[in-house]
């Protein structure tokens, strides 16, 4: 139709040109031929020629102008045959060229002196076409040198290589590029894995990066609230997946824009901090889909938040674990009188159970039969209980109160008042059993021993006292000098005071007493008093010289040594010498 349409304007230009146009017209075959008295002038169309007729010169239609090609002063001249034109002007050829040899014009190539895949340069001077000496395979250099290398674009595009990852081993690794300012980066080898994305906020639009990675929420106050945005949209094409995970204490909930999720508005995601719950999100590019994981606890069963509350015969608050049984088959509980419950066979409905009930369903249960004081027993052949008075030995009398008044039948009311012995065969003879005497004890009791403790532990009459070694006891005290290194000086021995306290409650007698210090000569003295605060009496007649370089000195004349219960020792130390000083105390107590 295109070419329909040409050659209708083409058609149209030429009629009108011809009856504007003194000059002649001739129709060739597609071509229309025009004589002009001179050079052509007018527009004209491309199937149009045009004769000179002042000199014979042919024109033809190039561009909607007249362009002379052959004959009278312009068009094809000064040509040799074989020789391709060389125009002179736009409008004129006035020289031709060979296809080969030098110069200007258009040339083959060199016969000879080339090398195979080599790249052909035009030498500059006269367009002739020469071997450039670069091979093929060198105008792109290969940045590539080990296994596993590949090429990316570079700054520019130049060809760059990117080694191939070389660890860890045996785990592939995928080849990324991260857009950035809406251009593509250096592309890098990744390991597989889970981006995570903490969010402690009370909301959180979720983005484009989040694609694919795991958005943790951690706020703890009053609620979370996550946006999604339109599923589809843009930056979440292509089934935009995630996940989110609620680690906060409070419930977050997931609301798409314009979207739904599993068929509704919103997902709700119990707080939890521990094994929490999940939700796993994808979408169909119209609407979001979620698979979510309950929290748990530490072996994996469902925590009390992921609980819903139960309806029916047991029911439980939702968020707790602990359940109220209100209903069996139906039948509150609370509508029951109090009572045994009763299994309707079939139904599984409860009810009160009546005596009848439960003597029908138990047919080892009894009932109490008048009189029910005594002891009970069942009567025979009933599954009623009788009740009867104890005798013998031991009696009962309209109570469950039980007197003993005999033993194997001997009553104690026929004996005097005396301890008595077994006889053979657990009988209890009248008073000729009487033991109450240290004769008739040892009599009945051929283990027992006559006579004084001896040992560790003697007895004198009916007191029992310990051997001397063990009513001996030792207190130490401790002073360190606080002078110049350490050096002992008056005064250091009262950090000391009221030591060995008596809190027995009974008074002490001091035997001994000894000190030694660390000074080489010199020794220091000690003249120990005891009292309320731990001064008062002097325990010895005067100061104890005490013993050097760590051996004990001391004595054992005690002037005064009750030690009364609440009182203490002062060490009272005399002259000073050494560093640290020791005080023994040795005192008995009393049986």
């Amino acid at each position: 139709m295109r070419r329909l349409r040409r050659l209708l304007a083409a058609m149209a230009f030429i009629v009108g040109t011809m009856a504007a146009s003194p000059a002649l017209w001739a129709q060739q075959g597609n071509t229309l031929t025009i004589n002009f008295p001179g050079a052509p002038t007018g527009g004209c169309a491309f199937m149009q020629f045009a004769v000179d007729a002042a000199n014979g010169a042919l024109y033809d239609c190039f561009a909607g102008s007249w362009n002379a090609i052959s004959g009278g002063s312009s068009g094809l001249s000064g040509m040799t045959a074989g020789q391709v034109p060389i125009a002179a002007t736009a409008s004129t050829v006035t020289s031709s060229k060979a296809l080969a040899g030098s110069g200007a014009g258009i040339t083959t190539g060199p016969a000879s002196g080339v090398t195979t895949l080599d790249v052909a340069e035009f030498t500059g001077t006269g367009g002739q076409i020469a071997d450039s000496g670069v091979t093929v395979a060198s105008l792109v250099s290969n940045p590539m040198t080990t296994l596993g290398d590949i090429i990316y674009g570079g700054a520019s595009g130049a060809a760059t290589r990117l080694a191939g990852p070389t660890g860890p081993n045996g785990v592939p690794q995928y080849l990324v590029d991260v857009p950035a300012s809406g251009a593509a980066i250096a592309e890098a080898w990744q390991l597989g894995g889970v981006p995570v994305d903490a969010q402690s906020g009370a909301t959180y639009s979720i983005a484009a990066t989040d694609r694919a990675s795991m958005v943790q929420t951690t706020n703890s106050t009053t609620s979370t609230a996550v946006a999604i945005p339109a599923a589809g949209g843009t930056g979440f094409t292509a089934n935009f997946p995630f996940v989110h995970c609620n680690t906060g204490s409070v419930v977050a909930t997931d609301t798409p824009t314009t979207s739904t999720i599993n068929a509704q508005t919103t997902i709700k995601l119990q707080g939890m901090v521990v094994n929490p719950e999940c939700a796993f999100i994808w979408s169909d590019n119209t609407n979001y889909w979620s698979a979510e994981i309950l929290p748990t606890d530490a072996n994996g069963r469902l925590q009390a938040a992921g609980m819903p509350a139960l309806t029916g015969d047991v029911t439980n608050t939702a968020g707790a674990l602990a359940t109220v049984v209100g209903k069996i088959n139906g039948t509150s509980l609370a509508g029951l009188g109090t009572g045994l419950l009763l299994n309707t066979t079939g139904t599984g409905v409860p009810s009160i159970a009546t005596q009848a009930n439960m003597l029908t369903t138990c047919a080892d249960c009894v009932t109490y039969h008048t009189p029910a004081t005594g002891i009970a027993r069942s009567a025979s052949g009933s599954q009623a209980i009788a009740g009867s008075e104890l005798s013998g030995d031991a009696t009962t009398s309209g109570s469950n109160a039980v007197t003993v008044s005999k033993i194997n039948g001997t009553a104690f009311s026929g004996t005097a008042t005396h301890l008595v012995a077994f006889g053979t065969g657990g009988t209890i003879p009248a008073d000729s059993g009487i033991v109450d005497t240290a004769a008739g004890l040892l009599a009945a009791c051929t283990g027992c021993q006559a006579g004084p403790l001896t040992g560790d532990v003697t007895t004198s009459g009916a007191a029992a006292s310990l051997a001397a070694p063990f009513k001996t006891r030792a207190c130490e005290v401790v002073w360190g000098g606080t002078g110049t290194s350490n050096a002992l000086q008056s005064g250091d021995d009262a950090i000391a005071d009221n030591s060995c306290y008596n809190e027995i409650g009974v008074t002490e007698t001091i035997t001994g007493i000894y000190c030694q210090s660390d000074a080489t000569s010199a020794a220091p003295t000690v003249n120990p008093a005891y009292g309320a605060s731990g001064s008062g009496t002097s325990i010895l007649a005067g100061a104890l010289t005490c013993g050097t370089s760590n051996a004990y000195l001391g004595t054992t004349s005690i002037s005064n040594g009750a030690l009364a219960a609440g009182d203490g020792i002062n060490p009272v130390m005399g002259s000073a010498n050494g560093h640290e000083m020791h005080m023994v105390v040795i005192y008995t107590v009393p049986n």
